[in-house]
């Protein structure tokens, strides 16, 4: 018979005939924030991510900007994001953070802490990624956390969008 779109054939081994097989990587998601968003100086924040670009298991809440995996998907996933920021105003920022977040908390082996800490008025943009593969349980939910601060305790804008450097927060299931 003939595959469907995304299949390929793979060897079955000497002597056997192929067999259409999938490619494996069809659970994952992608959402991002439709447009630059502000968050308060030195406060953690889940980040609006209230887009999504592809969400195969309709695990993603846009409305709480959490993807929760969902029955059946239980397993090694690859999570990640980028979180691009930049002050408001003139103010150079002297810290960013970013969390991955499981569960509401930084969990052991499913959460990322990242952090760029600046004692000197030297950065006004900053672009931050991680990933992390976790051994995530049916219900678990993840989350993106930002902080930043700045020396003139102005806003931070998280930049959002499709544009090059957007904050993205994605996942795909490995198996």
């Amino acid at each position: 018979g003939f595959g469907t779109s995304g299949d390929f054939l793979k060897t079955q081994g000497t002597g056997a005939n192929p067999a259409w097989a999938s490619a494996g990587l069809s659970k994952l998601f992608l959402a991002y924030p439709s447009a630059d968003i502000t968050i308060s100086n030195d406060t953690a924040t889940t980040i609006a991510c209230n887009n999504e670009a592809m969400d195969t298991q309709s695990g993603y809440n846009t409305a709480t900007y959490r993807y929760t995996i969902q029955s059946g998907d239980a397993g090694k996933w690859l999570i990640g994001y980028q979180f691009y920021t930049r002050a408001v105003s003139s103010g150079w920022m002297t810290e960013v953070r970013s969390f991955l977040k499981c569960n509401g908390a930084d969990t052991a082996n499913k959460s990322i802490n990242t952090a760029m800490i600046h004692t000197a008025a030297e950065l006004n943009y900053n672009t931050s990624s991680a990933q992390v593969i976790v051994d995530a349980s049916e219900d678990d939910y993840f989350e993106l956390v930002g902080l930043g601060a700045n020396a003139a305790a102005e806003d931070i804008s998280v930049s959002g969008g499709n544009t090059p450097y957007a904050t993205i927060f994605y996942g795909i299931m490995l198996g």
